[in-house]
């Protein structure tokens, strides 16, 4: 029962950064620069995702844990899930990064393969920010 402060003690541990960058946005209304923030600037996804798709206002990736998991199940270490991951910390903690740098960061469902969309509004994308 200790999802929900490992996940805010997380965000709070980019706090400089990510009041950094909030104040960068806040200056250009560059909102591009939060899915940097939270995927590229951080050295877990750097280290962890292989591969991204960059579209304007967007980024997609394949879930990171799929290998890792599907093992410690078979040895019987765990039974956790790349969706329940998904859904209990990668979810909450875009979002919680979201709202610290005043964008309203979207967090694609669990989709077949662990393919996950992180992304601006529609408005904030089409008005170029």
């Amino acid at each position: 029962d200790l999802v929900d402060e490992m996940i805010a003690e997380e965000i709070v541990t980019g706090l400089p950064m990510m009041t950094r960058v909030r104040k960068i946005i806040e200056k250009t209304g560059n909102t591009e620069l939060a899915l940097i923030a939270v995927t590229e600037q951080t050295a877990c996804f750097y280290q962890l995702v292989q591969e991204t798709q960059r579209e304007p206002g967007k980024i997609t990736y394949q879930s990171p844990f799929g290998n890792v998991l599907e093992n410690t199940r078979r040895l019987g270490m765990l039974d956790l899930t790349e969706q329940e991951i998904h859904e209990i910390w990668t979810v909450p903690r875009i979002k919680g990064s979201g709202e610290l740098l005043g964008v309203d960061l979207q967090v694609s469902q669990w989709r077949e393969y662990g393919i996950i969309t992180i992304s601006l509004p529609a408005q904030k994308v089409a008005a170029g920010r």
